[in-house]
């Protein structure tokens, strides 16, 4: 999905993609995944199928994709929603990732922008990455909680340490309108992050109810 240029992820296909062509313990995800760059998805909703049906859960996730796309399948927001929530339950944190960006942009849903920075939270704190980003846009635009540069600064540098590509260019986009002494307040905040990133939402939150 992509939203004013960045691509919001449901999962990280092509991190997931190398490390099933090292282990080849996920033979069929990558084989769909092949399948949807060429447009294929009847093939990727099958390859995933495969998958999923054996309990994978980031399997689950991507056909939630493809039925919230309509890609391969009839678009069902519901039935999206459905295995990201099964997803959910079994400790995936893209499920929640998922999650957060149906509530965010109402898909399928009512838009609620603090279940969003919920699910957001939720997918961090099961080491989903790509959570960073969208919570930072949520800090960065004030949706849902006031606008926090400094937090959305913190969360994006974070997000670059992990290799998130759409990290850097909100990295960069959101400290072009930040003061100096903003930006070393947010260096700070993201010092402490990158010391416990397991622990990025509680030291997140530490951060808002001490400066708030």
């Amino acid at each position: 999905m992509q939203i004013n240029g960045i691509t919001l992820k449901r999962i990280s296909l092509g991190i997931l993609c190398s490390l099933t062509v090292v282990t080849n313990v996920h033979a069929d995800i990558a084989k769909g995944k092949a399948a949807y760059e060429q447009y294929d998805f009847d093939t990727a909703y099958q390859e995933y199928k495969l998958e999923a049906d054996k309990g994978n859960t980031d399997a689950m996730i991507l056909i939630g994709g493809l039925y919230e796309d309509g890609h391969g399948v009839e678009k069902s927001y519901d039935k999206a929603l459905e295995l990201y929530q099964k997803a959910a339950e079994l400790g995936n944190g893209a499920a929640f990732n998922s999650m957060g960006l149906m509530y965010r942009f109402s898909r399928g849903v009512e838009q609620d922008y603090t279940k969003a920075i919920k699910m957001f939270e939720e997918a961090l704190n099961r080491k989903n990455t790509d959570a960073l980003t969208n919570l930072g846009l949520m800090y960065e635009r004030g949706y849902g909680v006031s606008d926090n540069k400094i937090v959305a600064w913190a969360l994006y540098n974070q997000g670059k340490t992990m290799k998130n590509p759409d990290a850097v260019k909100l990295f960069l986009s959101v400290e072009m309108g930040m003061s100096k002494d903003d930006i070393a307040k947010a260096r700070d905040l993201y010092r402490e992050m990158y010391k416990s990133p397991e622990d990025t939402v509680s030291i997140l939150q530490m951060y808002l109810d001490k400066n708030d």
